[in-house]
């Protein structure tokens, strides 16, 4: 079974939060809408999942969270870390 969206409010990443991209700490985009993702990246609204595919320069992947950070944690590792404490409650 897949995974729901990401909704960047349930694993704590505010609007207007800065997103790093993991491989170029120069290559960032702010937090515009939380669920379904969206940023202003060069300057255009943009889906998480649009941007991503501009950035590492494919038309199809499979998971935005692997790509951007939050922080010292990429979207990937704080969304496992979340659900599994909400899990544990």
């Amino acid at each position: 079974m897949s995974k729901p969206s990401l909704n960047l409010e349930m694993i704590g990443v505010p609007l207007g939060a800065i997103l790093t991209f993991n491989d170029n700490e120069s290559i960032t985009c702010v937090v515009t809408k939380l669920s379904p993702p969206e940023v202003v990246y060069e300057g255009e609204n943009r889906s998480l999942y649009e941007t991503t595919c501009i950035v590492i320069g494919t038309s199809f992947y499979n998971g935005s969270s692997y790509y951007w950070r939050f922080g010292d944690e990429t979207l990937y590792d704080r969304r496992r870390r979340f659900e599994a404490y909400h899990r544990s409650e």
